[in-house]
């Protein structure tokens, strides 16, 4: 990693997920307004069949309502308040349609990874199918990974759309995830600081995968992140991160 790869390596986890509220089109401008051109984003589907961004499977955490999001429609879920729960921020954030955030930025961003979150096996045909028609209408193929803890969207994905890169997210990671990334046709494998280290990076790369750390929100962090040799790294906030770094390579 160098300085003149910064803007493809540093990723905002959900926007900018300590610094505003996270997976919101006010987040995701926040940290473009601080120079993050690669976000990392959070994907499921309605039970209208629409793709939104948002990380848990309920409501609770991060905005003014309750439930499964799987169990409400777009209407539904566009009367409430994704910054609810967050401190000091002062406008109301809906939670967005991933058309809406790729749109916004799709000429500026120069990386997305989009998680797969939704766990329903008879779901996810439907979505993978869905996210991989909103890549080619935004022309973001070459700069989309698709990513998951799911294996089986990671198959789907794939069988869905063969052109598409994907990702393999794994906590804690050991070394035999390394195979299994392969197997599973992958190009990037995302690892967890926590239980991540420079022997699993290398076999990583030895295998031919691009490795990105995650998550980087303090100094020790990103130098942790650094000595394995990681290629990319997320944080939850890059604005800070972005700084730290320029400074550091």
């Amino acid at each position: 990693m160098n300085k003149d790869d910064l803007d493809y390596c540093l990723f905002g986890h959900r926007g900018a997920a300590r610094e505003a509220p996270e997976n919101t089109l006010g987040g995701f401008e926040h940290a473009w307004g601080n120079g993050v051109r690669a976000f990392e984003l959070d994907v499921h589907i309605t039970r209208d069949d629409r793709l939104v961004v948002i990380h848990d499977r309920t409501l609770d955490r991060t905005t003014d309502g309750t439930g499964q999001v799987a169990e409400h429609t777009l209407e539904q879920l566009s009367s409430l308040n994704a910054a609810h729960r967050f401190p000091g921020w002062k406008q109301r954030e809906e939670i967005p349609l991933l058309e809406k955030v790729l749109e916004r930025y799709q000429k500026g961003i120069l990386r997305w990874q989009l998680e797969i979150k939704t766990r329903d096996p008879g779901r996810l045909e439907l979505l993978c199918t869905l996210l991989a028609g909103l890549i080619e209408r935004y022309d973001l193929s070459q700069r989309v990974t698709v990513t998951s803890f799911n294996t089986t969207a990671l198959e789907i994905q794939r069988g869905v759309a063969p052109h598409l890169r994907l990702g393999l997210i794994t906590e804690p990671v050991q070394i035999e995830h390394v195979e299994l990334a392969r197997s599973l046709g992958c190009a990037d494998f995302c690892i967890p600081i926590q239980s991540g280290g420079a022997s699993i990076v290398s076999a990583s790369h030895a295998a031919g995968l691009y490795v990105a750390g995650w998550v980087a929100n303090t100094p020790e962090d990103i130098n942790t992140l650094l000595d394995w040799g990681v290629d990319a790294m997320t944080s939850d906030v890059p604005s800070f991160a972005r700084q730290y770094l320029a400074e550091r390579l």
